[in-house]
């Protein structure tokens, strides 16, 4: 009773809260056409203004809302008002789709423990998938202005030859979501300090499409337009490669929407089944209650959870398109660095140097420039983590089972010749009653039958000796119910288990990152066809665009970057070293030429064969997202299988040996 009464609690807190956060965005939405003055005028008034300074007040969601707002910045510049407002909206609704999923969940689950914290679980990932699929959203939308933006520019700059005069006629008709950035890039060509306003900018930037565009828009006004081989405009050809890279930056986009369409909801959506296969199975076949109750039904549940959020991590690794941001600090990182937990983990490190050395540079492959030791840390933490899940699981079967033992009666008669079903009731009451009487006595059947009788209104012998039998094997099997010394050999597992998940994960996302290496160099080459023609680019500059276009290769060309004081051929040729991707080390051996014929005979054939590298890289484009969309939907139908497998045809195959057992053991006596 108390269970049901929390779960109730439960229920209709968020019932109100979804109610709230409708109606805040209900609100929000009279709001949205106000100018920002009159939004600070009117902020105590204002509900998602209040409403974002409570998500700011929560421990949980507040690191969320940080996150969120952090990623909203980049794409809505503007004053911090206007920033807190769009973000509130987007955690508001990742909020009720969460919160009605967690509903859906406690709904289904009625009262299970272990379901009601997978539907925690679930609706934490609904949450935060809701709002990362709106900022992607925001994202393609920016892109496809900003495209737009490319072809209208290259309009007035034939007919006012000056750059900012050209984006200044643009704004006029920009597109809302775009119109902030193209107005700071404005404000950058006005600056007496030109040079360093477009560093700040490339710091916060939404994208390298925006960099580099303030990087030609900057060449141009610092050198000079000046005309091409074929007689046009280096500006305007410059504008040309941009917009081709943005438009095969939109078409991957939209290959990965519709190659990944709904498979991260299709590894989360079978869990929706557990109950109603449970609930089915129970009804259509004896002994099933049995098994989905007990020892069994509980693992068979923990092991789909395990595989639907490992699949679902997997599916978000090949999905995802969110790079070029380095983790350069973290909690692990943080923790690792103080002592005594630094001293016993580069104790560790130095024992197995080359074998870290390696994780390190996988490490820096995927953004990750926090070191081996925190990730150490994090795989002794996840360890633990999983050692104390096994732990928590071990120690609880037992008083599963027991209370299971003590409450659920409703299949004990179904075997024996009772006149009713009322009868039947009647007895599973009975037997719940009495067993406590009789479990710390070692009591014979005989014995037992005598305690119902004198505590109970039953009084026919048939039946008195039915529900003494079954107290009788309910008494030797909870005295039969603790905890097995061999479920220490599961804690090992748990925790070997844990400690092992970082390293797949990141040998994983290797694998997955290896394909991007060919498109990322490709990237490289239309970068030197914007520079190769612009006067004062020097090998230092085409580095640094190139570290800011990087994400895998980052690392190497930040160490070249930093190794050029001490002379330019020796740090590429250190660079050419460490990498051993071919694509890659034949674009070093034509920076390495710069210094003998000049960049534009060092690339001489990119330029000529700029046709070819186009469509090859289309090409690379469509093999590597296949690749990627065939694993990602192998993993993302996993969950499925696992459903069917072990929750629907496993226990009606234990029911059936179970059901032919006891007939054969029938039909013998």
């Amino acid at each position: 009773m108390n269970d049901n009464l929390i779960f109730a609690l439960l229920l209709i807190i968020l019932v109100c809260s979804s109610c709230v956060l409708f109606y805040m965005l209900y609100n929000s939405k009279r709001t949205a056409s106000v100018s920002d003055t009159q939004i600070r005028n009117h902020q105590k008034q204002n509900e998602i203004y209040r409403l974002g300074r409570i998500y700011q007040k929560i421990p949980l969601i507040r690191t969320e809302y940080n996150r969120i707002r952090e990623k909203i910045a980049l794409l809505m510049p503007g004053d911090i008002v206007t920033i807190n407002h769009e973000t509130t909206v987007v955690v508001t609704k990742s909020l009720i789709k969460g919160m009605l999923i967690l509903l859906a969940s406690l709904l289904l689950a009625g009262g299970d423990l272990y379901f009601s914290l997978a539907g925690v679980m679930v609706s934490y990932l609904v949450f935060t998938q809701s709002y990362r699929g709106m900022i992607e959203r925001k994202e393609i939308r920016i892109l496809t202005q900003f495209a737009d933006f490319l072809e209208d520019i290259r309009h007035y700059y034939h007919d006012m030859h000056l750059i900012d005069d050209a984006i200044y006629a643009t704004m006029e008709h920009m597109e809302k979501d775009l119109a902030p950035h193209i107005l700071r890039l404005y404000e950058i060509l006005k600056s007496p300090n030109i040079s360093l306003e477009v560093e700040k900018y490339a710091q916060s930037s939404p994208n390298r499409f925006f960099t580099t565009l303030a990087s030609i828009c900057v060449s141009i006004t610092d050198y000079g337009d000046k005309k091409t081989e074929q007689g046009g405009s280096l500006f305007l050809r410059n504008l040309n490669y941009l917009r081709e890279e943005v438009l095969m930056e939109l078409n991957r986009k939209e290959q990965i929407n519709y190659r990944f369409h709904s498979l991260v909801q299709i590894s989360l959506f079978p869990l929706i089944f557990i109950k109603p296969i449970e609930f089915w199975a129970k009804n259509i076949m004896e002994g099933m209650a049995n098994i989905y109750n007990g020892l069994y039904g509980l693992i068979a549940m923990l092991a789909i959870f395990f595989i639907t959020f490992f699949c679902y991590t997997l599916v978000c690794i090949y999905k995802d398109d969110d790079k070029g941001q380095l983790i350069e600090d973290s909690i692990w990182h943080r923790v690792s660095s103080k002592q005594p937990i630094s001293g016993l983990l580069n104790r560790e490190i130095n024992r197995h140097y080359t074998k870290y050395l390696s994780i390190d540079t996988s490490l820096k492959q995927i953004g990750d420039q926090t070191g081996p030791k925190s990730f150490l840390f994090k795989r002794i933490v996840y360890g633990c983590v999983g050692a104390a899940t096994i732990f928590i699981v071990t120690v609880s079967i037992p008083f599963y089972q027991k209370d299971n033992l003590r409450h659920n009666f409703s299949e004990a008669f179904q075997s024996m010749n009772v006149a009713d079903e009322e009868t039947t009731k009647t007895m599973e009451e009975i037997a719940q009653e009495v067993l406590p009487l009789c479990e710390h006595r070692n009591l014979s059947v005989e014995e037992i039958a005598d305690v119902v009788l004198q505590n109970t209104d039953l009084h026919q012998e048939v039946y008195v000796n039915m529900v003494a039998t079954v107290i009788y094997d309910r008494v030797i099997s909870l005295k039969n119910t603790f905890y097995r010394f061999y479920y220490l050999i599961f804690i090992a597992t748990g925790f070997l288990l844990g400690y092992m998940v970082p390293m797949w994960m990141l040998n994983y996302r290797v694998k997955a990152n290896e394909m991007s290496k060919e498109d990322e160099v490709n990237q490289f080459q239309t970068l030197i066809l914007i520079y190769m023609h612009t006067d004062g680019i020097t090998l230092e500059d085409i580095l640094e665009w190139m570290e800011r276009f990087a994400f895998t290769f980052r690392s190497t060309i930040t160490e070249c970057v930093m190794g050029l004081a001490f002379g330019e051929q020796k740090a590429l040729q250190a660079m050419r070293e460490r990498e051993q991707f071919a694509p890659f080390k034949r674009f070093i051996d034509n920076l390495i030429a710069i210094d003998s014929v000049g960049i534009e005979a060092a690339f001489d054939e990119i330029q000529t064969e700029r046709d070819y590298y186009k469509d090859k890289r289309r090409l690379d484009n469509q093999k590597i997202l296949s690749k990627k969309a065939t694993r990602a939907r192998r993993a993302a139908f996993l969950p499925l299988f696992s459903v069917i497998g072990l929750y629907l045809l496993a226990p009606i195959i234990i029911a059936a040996v179970q059901l032919l057992l006891s007939l054969v053991a029938a039909t013998s006596i």
